[in-house]
């Protein structure tokens, strides 16, 4: 049989079947949310935060805001002090609505911090709250079910995702082969970047001690570094077994969708993204791959909080049935499926029999 290059090439270069399926069935099962762009009409950005907001008296603190569904129990309430245009517009758009206290000099313009600003009760700049439109329904997991079936546990349809797990401890004094193995593990370490930091932060040399190997014989590391740890970052990942395989870049937004530049960290030029760094150890051919992209665009939260998104990367890769760990997490990184542990946590809280008996 005789073909040209060209054709020859195509089919070198076609996506296998395995890879199309995986992909089909990632999309099947992905949560459906939906997109709401953003209102940029000031008129109604200012009516909405009439309604919604009023004058504030008190000091600007987050607590003090209603929450998203009160918001809009007050738009329904008064909605005949709005046009039809706005109320609608406010059912499908995301509107940034004006906080005004009277503290609050609007010639000043916005905060740099907007909803990060450590002073939000005595900040004189303008800050925001972010009303998004009701979400009802419309944000649920397809339960549509793959014929395909390679890599997936027997039954995994009907089986059920582990509670969240986590232990509150010191993890450099934690036995770590208590834990097991694991498919995926991310760890965000507090580095010590020369800077006066609201945490406690480790040295290096702390951090290159951990044995972290030892919890997997094969698989995934995501390891957080800042501008200065990339190099340790590198030089731990290659420590503890694995090979730098590839790098996410978490691009920053604030509050009104923009890149931020506070000034607040960098020494030289406004540090706006983080980085992920991916390790591999072993040869993990059951990973999901060539699904996600290596560039993740998300919102800030409070200091040290990393996007959601990354546990849907990781999940995307591993599976959700798969044993995935956090090191060095907070109260807000516990979710099903998940084991977490830090300093940081709320006592600990164990389900699988194994750990529980190692951990006593």
């Amino acid at each position: 049989y005789k073909c040209d290059y060209a054709t020859l090439n195509s089919i070198l270069l076609a996506p296998t079947a395995s890879t199309v399926l995986t992909k089909q069935k990632i999309r099947d099962r992905t949560p459906v949310k939906p997109f709401h762009p953003v209102c940029y009409n000031p008129e109604h950005s200012g009516t909405l935060s009439k309604i919604c907001l009023g004058k504030r008296d008190l000091s600007y603190d987050k607590n003090d805001l209603p929450s998203t569904k009160q918001a809009h129990h007050l738009l329904r309430r008064n909605k005949h002090l709005i046009s039809q245009q706005e109320y609608d517009c406010s059912q499908s758009k995301i509107h940034f609505l004006p906080v005004f206290n009277s503290h609050t000099e609007q010639s000043l313009g916005d905060c740099s911090y907007l909803d990060t600003c450590h002073k939000m009760k005595t900040c004189r700049y303008l800050h925001y709250f972010t009303l998004h439109p009701e979400l009802g329904n419309s944000s649920r997991r397809n339960r549509n079910i793959s014929e395909y079936t390679i890599d997936e546990c027997f039954m995994e349809h009907e089986r059920e995702v582990i509670p969240a797990q986590w232990i509150k401890c010191d993890i450099r004094y934690l036995p770590l082969l208590v834990l097991g193995k694991f498919a995926a593990i991310i760890s965000d370490p507090a580095w010590d970047i020369h800077m006066s930091l609201p945490y406690g932060t480790c040295k290096d040399t702390e951090l290159l001690s951990l044995n972290i190997g030892a919890l997997q014989d094969e698989g995934i590391l995501l390891l957080w570094v800042t501008g200065r740890s990339i190099e340790v970052g590198r030089k731990a990942l290659k420590r503890w077994g694995y090979r730098n395989c590839d790098e996410l870049i978490w691009v920053k937004l604030n509050q009104l969708k923009r890149t931020i530049v506070t000034g607040r960290t960098g020494h030289w030029l406004n540090h706006s993204k983080e980085h992920l760094l991916v390790g591999i150890k072993g040869n993990p051919i059951w990973l999901t791959r060539h699904i996600d992209t290596s560039v993740l665009i998300s919102n800030t939260r409070e200091t040290l909080r990393k996007p959601d998104e990354v546990y849907d990367y990781v999940e995307r890769l591993v599976g959700i049935h798969t044993r995935k760990l956090e090191i060095f997490g907070r109260t807000h990184n516990t979710r099903p499926g998940w084991f977490t542990v830090g300093n940081q946590l709320n006592q600990s809280s164990i389900h699988e029999k194994e750990v529980i008996l190692r951990y006593d």
